[in-house]
């Protein structure tokens, strides 16, 4: 789908307006990274429109997912964007709480574009990406898992519990490590994270064990390189005092 790299470039941008970034640099990266996510959520309401299906629901939801992550920066610097100018044109991206949402396509009826609020805050764009991911069924376990640790990592950064969250993805990454085999590993090195994240090296430990015995003996040395470039995660094993 085309509006896979419209997500990672969101990401991109987001990754690149850090707080110790100028603040003209900040204001053009952001700019452009809500940019690229209101077109990737038109493309997503708009394939879902025409195709009269459920079978996006993963897609859509990685569409909120990425609009929850964009209001993750400081909400501060956010605001600064409400009139922003996009070739010669102004465009409000920004409304009094979070982000405007991009009208559905046309008018049809239909479960697919109607409820849509005009306007959405990081937690209701999350709270819109859960559904999204419970719709889509197996395809959205990975992404769901993948939400909560972003929002657990968000409740820690504002110094909020963030086990509610942490337990919701080691649910979603128990169900998914029951697919096969590159899902089962995946899933429990997402596990490893997640318990990481808990402080919990015992089970963060056992959770790799088990992702590496997962992976294929071929594919293993390149999955022990990627755990040790993971510096959470080495940290919570060797350095956890009990």
């Amino acid at each position: 789908m085309t509006s896979g790299p419209s997500i990672q470039f969101s990401r991109l941008c987001k990754s690149h307006a850090l707080p110790s970034t100028p603040p003209d640099l900040f204001e053009e990266w952001l700019r452009r990274a809500i940019i690229a996510w209101r077109s990737c959520f038109s493309l997503t309401l708009a394939v879902r429109y025409l195709s009269q299906s459920n079978r996006f629901n993963a897609l859509q939801g990685d569409a909120y997912a990425a609009g929850c992550r964009l209001l993750g920066s400081p909400f501060e610097l956010l605001t600064a964007l409400s009139h922003s100018t996009s070739e010669g044109s102004t465009t409000q991206l920004l409304g009094s709480k979070g982000l405007l949402l991009p009208p559905p396509p046309g008018s049809g009826s239909g479960e697919i574009v109607e409820h849509l609020p005009s306007e959405a805050t990081e937690e209701e764009l999350a709270t819109l990406a859960e559904a999204a991911y419970i719709a889509a069924g197996a395809e959205g376990l990975l992404p769901m898992g993948e939400l909560q640790m972003h929002l657990a990592r968000r409740m820690q950064s504002t110094s909020r519990d963030p086990m509610a969250h942490l337990k919701k993805a080691t649910e979603v990454f128990q169900a998914l490590s029951n697919n096969g085999p590159d899902d089962k590993a995946i899933a429990w090195y997402n596990m490893a994270c997640v318990a990481a994240m808990a402080n919990r090296p015992d089970y963060a430990a056992k959770a790799l064990r088990t992702c590496l015995h997962a992976v294929e003996p071929s594919q293993r040395r390149k999955w022990i390189e990627e755990v040790r470039e993971d510096g959470a995660i080495v940290y919570t094993i060797k350095n956890h005092e009990p």
